[in-house]
């Protein structure tokens, strides 16, 4: 693993202070707090830490880069901006998430011909060394043995309990009487709801708990074993009665003595297990690319050699 010492306190010192050398270029405390506030990233020793060993793997990336004459091409940088935009629905959703990174279009096309290169640098790299018998060792293979290590070691992996994610509104009873109003209330909701008016509204206006009024970044997961259904919020009953509910459907009213709910039943995932012949293909990519970035570290050491870093201990491999 290589492990970054930076012996400098966060309050410190010049902001313009060299924390580190790479042949002739220099990376100051300025570059690294710039690249942190613009990434909104609170300052911290550890978070400085992070950032300069990153910069500091970019600076030998870039000199082996000069060093081997590789560069992008406009065809190879088009396909990579045409390849992210098409995650998105359409032209005003990426530019969305171009406001929501606080980058221009200009910006976002350096950032990715930056790492295009610095991956250019690394295919190059790794696999020149890893056919090559006299280099270093960079065993990406995996065996039989391991893959079915991997499955016995992380069994509970591969046996997934049903879950759902649910909104819900809570009406609060403590009488016979009191339950008949709410009751009303309910079926008037139910109403509500068939005419499509929005769930989350009602939620916040008519929801008596209003400390279970989760956000929606926030919905409630109420994980259930495969044999045993529970949850903090409901009783057996109530949730037999949600895991009835398929996703995008919303409950009748549900009582549970003390509580009349409404649920929404946001997603639903039903409980699965994989054999071991069904997961070797995922334990195989998994192991590969466990191998994959210890390779990389490797990679990284190895051409650390070929640069003069100062202070020379400011990166060591534990």
């Amino acid at each position: 693993m290589i492990k970054l010492f930076l012996i400098l306190s966060l309050t410190g010192g010049s902001s313009e202070e060299i924390l580190c050398r790479i042949n002739d270029e220099v990376i100051t405390r300025t570059d690294i707090i710039l690249e942190m506030n613009k990434n909104e990233v609170p300052l911290s020793d550890k978070g400085i830490n992070r950032y300069l060993k990153n910069k500091v793997k970019e600076k030998v990336l870039l000199i082996e880069a000069k060093r081997l004459s590789l560069e992008v091409t406009k065809e190879e940088i088009d396909r990579e901006i045409q390849r992210v935009q098409k995650k998105f629905d359409n032209e005003e959703a990426f530019n969305n998430y171009l406001k929501f990174r606080k980058v221009t279009l200009h910006e976002f096309i350096l950032e990715r011909k930056l790492q295009l290169l610095l991956d250019k640098v690394m295919v190059h790299k790794y696999w020149s060394w890893l056919f090559d018998p006299t280099g270093a060792v960079f065993n990406e293979f995996v065996t039989p043995s391991e893959i079915k290590k991997y499955y016995d070691d992380h069994i509970n992996e591969f046996n997934t309990p049903a879950t759902v994610s649910v909104l819900y509104i809570t009406l609060r009873y403590t009488n016979e009487q009191e339950k008949i109003e709410k009751q009303r209330l309910a079926r008037s909701l139910l109403r509500k709801i068939e005419n499509h008016t929005d769930f989350w509204l009602l939620t916040t206006l008519y929801s008596d708990l209003k400390v279970n009024v989760i956000t929606k970044e926030e919905i409630l997961k109420v994980k259930v074993d495969k044999m045993e259904k529970s949850s903090k919020f409901f009783d057996s009953r109530i949730m037999d009665e949600i895991f009835k509910i398929n996703r995008g459907n919303v409950t009748g009213v549900l009582d549970d003595g003390l509580n009349l709910y409404i649920v929404l039943v946001y997603d639903k995932i039903e409980s699965r297990s994989m054999t071991f012949e069904q997961a070797q293909p995922f334990i195989k990519d998994r192991i590969e690319s466990e191998k994959r970035m210890k390779n990389e570290r490797k990679l990284i050491q190895e051409l650390l050699k070929t640069v003069q870093v100062s202070p020379s201990g400011i990166i060591t491999d534990d």
